[in-house]
């Protein structure tokens, strides 16, 4: 691997390090400091409704600086001590101010990382998918690592987490510098996103996936802990085997995407989430809650990457930030909004996490209905002949 792309799998590596502790532990982390119920759905649903607001802010923000990396590093610096700050909270109204505060910053990291990373890797010979697959590894044995090191003390997650923070800043530092376009116009701005071909049921697909995914990030780990026999080092092999079910579509998807293109590969997405969640609503034993996480490698990577590397193509220079943010914005914002309330509501009104995973799997189910119509009668969304 080149040196660009080292570089840029070396981010890949850290982020998703970091959101394998924070993502997979935050609720155990509400959990034990005292924080449950309608309370609980709150703070969880604070987070996704936030970065609706700063992600598109950040994604302009990026398009119009001198040097594009100056935003990421904004967020990531900005992170670091946030999460310190949440780990020495101790009382709902302290941990809800910092937790909406950091929300201002670490969901853009992602999508700001994307639009870099691609913009690096656009005269690579190193396809997006083998950068990312260093993400996957990364997720799977921090997961891993975060089950086994903090056990049944959750409260130390915030610290875990900002360390890996830490080693991120420096590999933002690494990432090779791409100029912004500060006098660029393109009327309507942010808004012509939405204009670029098929974005419109391309975002409608993901969001609707995506807000399924919402719940899982969210009550997943509660879900499975209650579990007979489910526990916090066991939740870490969950995580790994998830991570681990994506590694065949990332050394593939680069080549499955320019054959059948972004729609078609997420409706894929959509039949493997519904059988996924389905699995979880009906099943008490964390062996088979274990076995359906095998169905991860073709969910949430597969969206991803589809997307990005779709509205990479299609998107002009000048609206390539704002192209990311909005994937994220509707992918994780707007949808995991909607995925954490309506899936709180249903479980809470039947007392079961299970059934909402049941409403969620009729969530995926009813967009593979609807889109398959639309994607299968449409040319290959590639970005090549779109």
């Amino acid at each position: 691997m080149k040196k660009p792309a080292l570089r840029c799998a070396l981010f890949m590596a850290l982020y998703y390090g970091a959101n394998a502790v924070y993502q997979g532990y935050i609720s155990k982390f509400y959990q034990q400091s005292g924080i449950s119920g309608s309370s609980l759905i709150l703070l969880l649903v604070s987070f996704p409704l936030l970065s609706i607001l700063s992600q598109p802010l950040w994604g302009w923000a990026s398009d119009r600086m001198p040097r594009r990396n100056v935003a990421l590093l904004i967020t990531v610096g900005a992170s670091i001590p946030l999460l310190c700050l949440l780990g020495l909270m101790k009382g709902y109204a302290g941990i809800a101010i910092v937790s909406c505060l950091f929300a201002l910053f670490y969901p853009c990291v992602q999508p700001l990382g994307d639009s870099l990373i691609l913009q690096s890797l656009q005269e690579s010979p190193i396809p997006y998918g083998r950068v990312r697959l260093a993400g996957s590894v990364s997720y799977a044995l921090c997961s891993l690592a975060a089950g086994a090191l903090l056990g049944r003390n959750y409260r130390a997650m915030p610290w875990m987490a900002a360390g890996i923070l830490a080693l991120l800043f420096g590999g933002a530092l690494l990432l090779p510098p791409q100029a912004g376009r500060p006098h660029t116009h393109i009327r309507g701005g942010f808004w012509q996103v939405f204009r670029l071909p098929h974005a419109l049921p391309l975002l409608g697909l993901v969001m609707l996936l995506q807000a399924a995914m919402g719940y899982f990030y969210s009550y997943f780990a509660l879900h499975f802990t209650s579990l007979n026999g489910g526990s916090g080092a066991l939740l870490g092999w969950a995580y790994l085997i998830g991570s681990a079910s994506e590694i065949p579509f990332l050394l593939l998807g680069d080549r499955l995407f320019d054959r059948f293109g972004a729609g078609r590969l997420m409706l894929v997405s959509a039949a493997a989430l519904t059988l996924r969640f389905g699995i979880l609503a009906l099943v008490r034993s964390p062996i088979a809650a274990l076995a359906s996480q095998a169905l991860h490698g073709l969910g949430f990577v597969v969206m991803m990457l589809c997307m990005a590397k779709y509205m990479s193509r299609v998107a002009p220079p000048a609206l390539r930030g704002s192209a990311q943010a909005v994937i994220s914005m509707a992918g994780y914002g707007i949808s995991r909004t909607f995925g954490v309330l309506a899936g709180g509501f249903i479980s809470n009104r039947l007392g079961s996490i299970g059934a909402g995973f049941g409403l969620m799997a009729a969530v995926c189910a009813l967009a593979l209905i609807g889109f398959a119509p639309v994607f299968l009668r449409l040319p290959v969304l590639n970005g090549k002949k779109s």
